[in-house]
């Protein structure tokens, strides 16, 4: 481990020229537990059109450029700006994410429990009491008790909520436009399509099982450097 990981351009002869960032991969080489880890999973640094293995025993690779292999990462990169930027307006109205989902929620659900807002709103149940007290202290929604259950509480809106919810709904089409900015109406109804039938595809597997294939994949066997780096590290 005392000597560096080579890094070997793939696929170009020469001295290929680095950008900064690559530069600055060859001045800082990894440290012996990341060049283990590197080693484990092949790791690598790409400039371009030339990739740097960081990998001392292996034959370089071609850098694959495959929009499959990016799709999980854009969904949630996307998923998350487009939550933090509604967020910044949601914010100047002086409420937050989780009290706008209640609200939207409660629009189309008055008269819920309090357990079944949680579900539908993903929100953890001691989170939403706190949620809703905070609410319930800005009249912005009412809790009625349950005729079929006394310990059981019912949601209702109040007048003072409706004039949010509007602001609401036209933060969210703001913050969407913006995201939809430069793309033509065809491509936006496509797009929905396609994430709709997406959607559907991932509820349906809810309740499905696993392909045998998944189920019975082998796991990588972890080199020894890395197990050894690893139990340096943390003591396991």
């Amino acid at each position: 481990m005392a000597a560096h990981a080579q890094h070997r351009p793939c696929g170009s002869t020469g001295s290929p020229r680095l950008s900064s960032c690559g530069e600055q991969a060859l001045r800082h080489p990894p440290s012996c537990f990341e060049t283990s880890v590197a080693h484990y999973a092949n790791y690598t640094f790409r400039d371009r059109h030339i990739c740097y293995d960081i990998v001392s025993d292996r034959k370089p690779r071609q850098a694959v450029s495959s929009t499959n292999q990016h799709f999980g990462f854009l969904l949630k990169d996307l998923s998350q700006r487009y939550v933090l930027r509604f967020e910044q307006y949601a914010s100047e109205i002086c409420l937050t994410l989780m009290q706008c989902k209640v609200l939207v929620h409660l629009e189309k659900n008055e008269g819920v429990s309090q357990a079944r807002l949680a579900e539908l709103t993903a929100i953890e149940p001691m989170m939403m009491v706190r949620i809703l007290d905070r609410m319930e202290a800005d009249k912005l929604l009412e809790r009625h008790a349950d005729p079929n259950d006394r310990r059981a509480r019912r949601l209702y809106l109040t007048k003072k909520a409706e004039p949010l919810l509007g602001e609401v709904w036209r933060l969210a089409d703001l913050t969407r436009s913006e995201l939809f900015a430069g793309i033509g109406k065809a491509e936006r109804e496509t797009f929905m399509q396609v994430l709709e039938r997406l959607h559907a595809n991932a509820c349906s597997l809810d309740e499905s099982e696993p392909p045998a294939a998944a189920r019975t994949a082998v796991r990588p066997t972890v080199p020894r450097r890395a197990r050894t780096a690893r139990r340096a590290t943390t003591g396991k």
